[in-house]
Parts: C-alpha cells; structure tokens; sequence
C-alpha cells in the first residue's frame, strides 16, 4: 500500500439474518444441517475504496444505504462478517472504540454520546482511556480550546448546552486522544447555520495539520464546502468513489445520463431540488459570476432530463 493511504477499505461486507417468525431463529439453533429459515440483509456489501492521507472523504447515499454501517465497523462498534481494512499500512481488527481511539482513530456521532447529569469536565475525563488529573484536563482542554476556537465551560452541566455547545465537547473530547483520523458522523444535523461555520473553521484547522477526516453526510452542498473526494452507497454499495469535481461534473445538467446516477441514489424530488442548489454553487464558485441560469431554470430542465430517461436506471 501508498505510504500516502490512509485507510484502505478491502471487500468489507456486514450482513445480517433476518427471520420472519421469532420462533424461526430457535428452529435454526435446534437443527442447524437442515433447512435454512433465515434470509440474509447485507448492511454493507464487498465495499472497497481509499481514503488519502490530509484528505477529506465524504460519504453520502440516502438512509439506508450503509453509511452510518461502515463508520461503526470502521470504529469498533460492530464486526464485519468478511473483507479487511488497514490503517497507515496496518491490518485493522478492531474490537471495540476503545482499541480504536488507541490506534488513532476518532469518531464524533450524530447522536450525542454525553451524560446530561453531570458536567463537561467529567465528561470529558470518563472519556479519556488514560488516568489524568482534573488539573492536567484543565491545561489540556484550555490548549485545544485556544487553538481550534473551541471554549468549553468546564463546570456547566450538559443538560444546559446547546446542540452546538455539546457537539464542541465531542470534538474535543476525541482531540484529547490526539487522533489521525477523524470521522464525522452527520455532523450538522442538528446546528444552526452558524454553528456549521465554526464546526468547518476547525476542521479546516484539522486538515492543515495533516489529520484525515471522513465525513459522512446526505447534504451535498456540505460536501462541495468540505470534501476531496466522494464515495457514494446505494444499498449497501459503493455505486461511485471519485474526486470531488469529477463528482460535480455529474451534476451538469446538460449531461442527464450522468445526472441520473443521482436520481439512483437520491430520488426524483431530491435531485430536483439538490441539483438546482449545487449547480449554482459549483458555478458562482468556479466562475465567480452570477451568470448563470436560475435555480427555476435548472430544476424545470432536471425534471425534464430525469423524466426523459428513467428507463436508464431501471
């Protein structure tokens, strides 16, 4: 493997058996050579794609799709059943988060991981694997808060944070443990505008440290902002893994054969609406020009170009 690779991401497949009769898993147990009563669903299906050191990877699909099933793979919280995965050269077998935190790896959740009871400071020291002093936490807390812009309250209790406030703890609860690879998962789910921007702020200051992130997320125009490249799941699969502009080339509405990939991944009304935005993002932002045809325009010509060649997705 490229000793520029971070993570590299071999056939890895989660499936899961599924019965339609409760009593169906105890039939199977009591006579496991005769008939199969189960039937197989693959959360995630021989995926395989790379994530380069310093980068940013976003991961995106529609729910379902597999996303938030390979970040806990990939973070301990779940076993694959086949494939493998290496980190910095380094086969991957992960037990739990605890191993993976030890190995460098980092993962902020969607849902909130804190305690509402207590408060930030012991929060922050129950997540830590190592034995630290509450004098030691402070300097290191204070360090991390001055240099990603990251001021905590340490004595204010969880349960009076906003969903801004408490997404900063996560952040630097993981910086604690010095990570390499970041991932985040659905990160602004829940912030305000304004909260976006600073989360982004600081993981741009991430980047430039040479910290590698995956960004799990079904808001493409946070993708545009953030990501080298994009990996995209549909069903459990990768359906896609390219550079960033590669990506949005995709999104030309005058190429529609491309753009139906979205509709795949997406639906119509998604696409309809998301292409519009990203369109006149992806053209402000290469061109610095407002001369572009309107979001209006672009929508009515996607439903157009949609409508006229579904049969190629089916």
């Amino acid at each position: 493997m490229s000793d520029n690779i971070a993570i590299q991401v071999k056939n890895v497949t989660k499936v899961y058996h599924l019965y339609d009769k409760s009593q169906d898993r105890f039939k199977e147990v009591l006579h496991p050579f005769r008939k199969s009563y189960h039937h197989d669903f693959f959360a995630i299906n021989d995926i395989s794609f790379e994530i380069k050191k310093g980068e940013t990877v976003g991961i995106i699909g529609k729910n379902g799709a597999g996303k938030s099933t390979f970040v806990k793979v990939l973070y301990g919280l779940l076993k694959p059943d086949e494939g493998f995965m290496y980190f910095n050269d380094n086969l991957l077998n992960i037990q739990s988060p605890s191993e993976a935190r030890q190995k460098k790896i980092g993962m902020v959740f969607q849902h909130f991981s804190l305690f509402d009871s207590l408060t930030v400071r012991e929060n922050l020291i129950l997540g830590i694997d190592q034995d630290m002093s509450f004098s030691d936490l402070q300097k290191k807390v204070n360090n991390i808060s001055e240099k990603y812009q990251l001021p905590l309250d340490l004595d204010a209790p969880i349960n009076t944070l906003s969903a801004g406030q408490k997404q900063r703890v996560e952040i630097v609860r993981i910086l604690l443990q010095d990570p390499e690879l970041l991932i985040m998962d659905e990160p602004t789910s829940v912030l305000t505008p304004q909260e976006v921007k600073s989360l982004f702020k600081t993981l741009d200051k991430l980047l430039k440290e040479g910290r590698t992130i995956l960004y799990i997320t079904h808001k493409l125009e946070e993708v545009i902002n953030l990501c080298d490249e994009v990996t995209i799941l549909r069903d459990g699969a990768v359906i896609d893994s390219s550079k960033l502009e590669s990506t949005l080339l995709k999104l030309n509405c005058e190429k529609s054969y491309q753009l139906l990939q979205w509709h795949a991944v997406l639906g119509f009304s998604e696409t309809v609406r998301m292409t519009g935005e990203w369109y006149q993002t992806f053209y402000n932002k290469k061109h610095n020009s407002m001369a572009v045809t309107t979001s209006r325009q672009i929508k009515k010509y996607t439903e157009k170009a949609i409508q006229s060649n579904l049969a190629w997705t089916q």
